[in-house]
């Protein structure tokens, strides 16, 4: 028993120091890969939720209408998408001028077989203010109409 200096006991402690030191770096592996994952989600859902303000902005008739009609005015649309999390998106409209409309006869006459393509841009922006994420889309489209 003399001869023995406890080298079985330092052993063990060095091999649960190395263990330690390996679940710490698992763990802190662990909460950086939750936070990229949170950070995704939240980019997802600043990007689609800019995306569908702007689709239900150019999708709906009469704001295409009323913002043809008033050239000078921009009509902006709010909404609050997820509130729980403090989501909301705006789209602004625009009507930026018109021209022919794709497919029709640069010498076409005016008359029946003639047409016009109204120009309109939307710019969607989301936010979540609580973690400064956000996202803008602009997206261009075009209405066609009979030639005046």
């Amino acid at each position: 028993m003399k001869n023995e200096r406890g080298i079985a006991m330092l052993m063990a402690l060095v091999v649960i120091s190395l263990l330690s030191l390996v679940g710490i770096s698992a763990m802190r592996s662990a909460t950086l890969e939750r936070q990229l994952v949170g950070n995704a989600m939240q980019a997802r859902d600043v990007f689609q939720a800019a995306e569908s303000a702007n689709e239900a902005a150019l999708n709906a008739t009469e704001t295409l209408t009323d913002t043809f009609n008033a050239p000078d005015q921009v009509l902006v649309l709010d909404a609050n998408v997820r509130t729980e999390i403090g989501l909301r998106s705006q789209s602004t409209v625009r009507f930026v001028g018109e021209g022919n409309a794709t497919g029709a006869s640069l010498n076409a006459m005016q008359g029946a077989n003639s047409f016009d393509a109204l120009r309109f841009v939307a710019e969607g922006v989301a936010r979540i203010d609580s973690v400064h994420a956000s996202r803008r889309i602009d997206q261009g489209a075009t209405r066609v109409v009979p030639a005046n």
